[in-house]
């Protein structure tokens, strides 16, 4: 483990330099000189002590020095993300969460957020059917974000609407949401005319769409789910895309889009490193 001195002095816990009640600092970092070395250096069993050259003393617990330093970092920073395909979820026998466990109690919200973390898709079940009781348990995690579609949406098949998700057609993978200003990632029926690549460009891009369009097509990479009332579906639209299959007969469907930092900042006030 090795920490630079200027390091040292700016992380400094004292109550002049960092407000323990706001987890803020209040020492201006731009202040410390960066050629900064301590006068004097100690150590015992527990604490690194650093006297510095105006006389301020900063005491470090040597455990939160290896948690937080690069070197500790890099163990574990996140909770840990599985790249999987449809064998490896299904070996894995992730288990769907009740949707009474799921909002009445910490401990069945912090094992759905583990499997979400884990996987990008993770499953509430014996839900109502009902939009409301939809939006009840979406607002377990997060904040419901406002969208061109409303707070929530709820949809059957009709033509009328010049979207084919209110369609019996088949959809095939995508994300949601790429015209967005803040779009969450790849679909191909979204996607508008290709004028902002240049034409010695152009024939790479194709390429690139093909290969990318093969490996998301492999059947081993397709987990197939069939939904039914009650069945609750989450997914993490920056690392799994989503589609279905063309279908016949009558079907609703009731959603909506979360807040990322709101679903993060709920796993972290529950002790998970998202």
């Amino acid at each position: 483990m090795r920490l630079d001195f200027v390091w040292l002095r700016d992380h400094c816990r004292s109550a002049s330099c960092y407000n323990a009640k706001t987890n803020q600092r209040s020492l201006d970092t731009a202040s410390v000189d960066l050629a900064i070395r301590p006068q004097a250096v100690r150590v015992d069993e527990s604490t690194l002590f650093l006297t510095w050259p105006d006389g301020h003393v900063t005491r470090y617990g040597l455990e939160w020095l290896v948690k937080n330093s690069y070197e500790g970092q890099k163990k574990q920073v996140m909770h840990p993300r599985i790249l999987w395909n449809a064998e490896i979820y299904r070996q894995a026998q992730v288990p769907s969460v009740d949707c009474r466990s799921f909002l009445e109690t910490d401990e069945g919200l912090k094992e759905f957020l583990q499997n979400f973390l884990l996987y990008g898709i993770a499953f509430v079940e014996n839900v109502a059917p009902t939009k409301e009781d939809t939006e009840i348990l979406a607002e377990r995690i997060s904040i419901i974000r406002e969208t061109i579609y409303g707070r929530m949406w709820y949809f059957t098949s009709d033509f009328s609407r010049g979207d084919t998700a209110y369609t019996k057609l088949a959809l095939d993978r995508h994300t949601d949401t790429t015209y967005f200003q803040e779009p969450c990632g790849y679909n191909n029926y979204d996607r508008a005319v290709i004028n902002t690549v240049p034409h010695d460009v152009v024939r790479r891009w194709y390429h690139a769409h093909r290969a990318l369009t093969t490996e998301l097509r492999r059947p081993e990479n397709e987990l197939w789910v069939k939904l039914k009332p009650g069945k609750a579906l989450f997914v993490d639209n920056w690392r799994v895309l989503h589609g279905r299959e063309a279908f016949t007969g009558y079907r609703q469907l009731c959603g909506c889009y979360l807040t990322r930092d709101d679903v993060l900042n709920t796993a972290r006030l529950l002790g998970l490193q998202a």
